[in-house]
């Protein structure tokens, strides 16, 4: 914890530990000019002046006078300690809009973007006047539940979680990916593959994934899904690949190659429900060719994500 707190001014340090030791942090919101707002078991609290938060039960307004506001130069210096001083060398990262820590957080950015001259699709960030830091957390078994009626004689059926944001799909699909390679029950552990685009799945830091994503596991990061599920075919013989945030009709090529060449899948998306996703244009070429047999729908609770699995003809399995 203490180089996590270390990343941060000396006005936060102390709501940072407090925010960190007590397990339900999810998110930091920091906007120039604005209040620092912690998420905590999903209620809003304030960074006083005074270095306490303050949980948002009433309006703002009327604590407001007594918030600490964010400045540009505390970004700035928040930005300085997560890249060790050399934001250059995480120029191209920081450029599609984030920067994974240490411990697999992610540090979103915003601000004014401006596209790299003769370098179509290359961006870089002129100036940052907000940051979102979300805290990864690795909740080992929160798949048993689910992981049994997504296998068939001791193969994956392919998967589609559908989910919100914040409902815990990418926790989930990291600990399927943990439970798949080591194997569980009568289930015997297969060679997987995560394909980890913005790293975030595995949650890479210099080169290696910060959380325990199984034995048999490997992890393809920071490039296309639709480069990695090839690369991943030709070089890696997986017998399940995983993705997270499935959605463009280039990825799902890449998918459908996999799954041609003998794969189980197990992938995501956004959405509430199976007819919402079914119209989308990016997934209908895998809908068209029936290769779901199973949704995993994920809703909010109070403390965590519910999970509802269904089979391809809408039968709910588990309850």
């Amino acid at each position: 914890m203490e180089t996590f707190v270390s990343l941060f001014p000396e006005s936060y340090k102390k709501s940072i530990a407090e925010a960190y030791r007590s397990g339900q942090w999810t998110e930091l919101f920091l906007r120039v000019g604005q209040p620092a707002i912690f998420y905590l078991n999903g209620r809003e609290h304030v960074l006083l002046e005074n270095g306490n938060l303050f949980c948002l039960e009433t309006d703002i307004l009327d604590v407001l006078k007594s918030c600490h506001l964010v400045t540009k130069q505390e970004l700035q210096a928040i930005l300085q300690q997560a890249t060790q001083a050399t934001p250059m060398v995480y120029r191209e990262e920081i450029g599609q809009g984030y920067l994974t820590l240490e411990g697999g957080h992610r540090l979103g950015f915003a601000g004014h973007i401006v596209e790299e001259e003769n370098q179509k699709g290359l961006n870089y960030f002129k100036h940052i006047n907000g940051m979102m830091l979300r805290i990864a957390k690795e909740r080992k078994g929160c798949a048993q539940k689910v992981l049994p009626f997504l296998v068939h004689e001791n193969r994956l059926l392919n998967t589609l979680v559908i989910s919100p944001p914040a409902c815990g799909k990418t926790t989930l699909l990291r600990d399927c990916a943990r439970m798949l390679s080591n194997g569980f029950d009568d289930f015997f552990g297969k060679k997987t593959v995560i394909i980890d685009e913005r790293m975030e799945l595995a949650a890479v830091w210099n080169g290696m994934s910060q959380f325990d994503v199984g034995r048999r596991t490997n992890v393809m990061s920071g490039c296309k899904k639709e480069t990695a599920f090839v690369m991943a075919v030709r070089s890696l013989s997986p017998e399940i690949l995983i993705a997270d945030e499935i959605g463009f009709q280039e990825e799902c090529r890449g998918l459908l190659y996999g799954i041609y060449s003998g794969c189980s899948v197990l992938c995501s998306t956004h959405g509430s429900d199976v007819d919402e996703v079914r119209e989308r244009n990016g997934l209908q070429s895998l809908f068209h060719e029936g290769i779901f047999k199973r949704y995993v729908i994920l809703h909010k609770q109070e403390h965590h994500y519910g999970a509802k699995v269904f089979d391809e003809k809408g039968q709910l399995l588990n309850g």
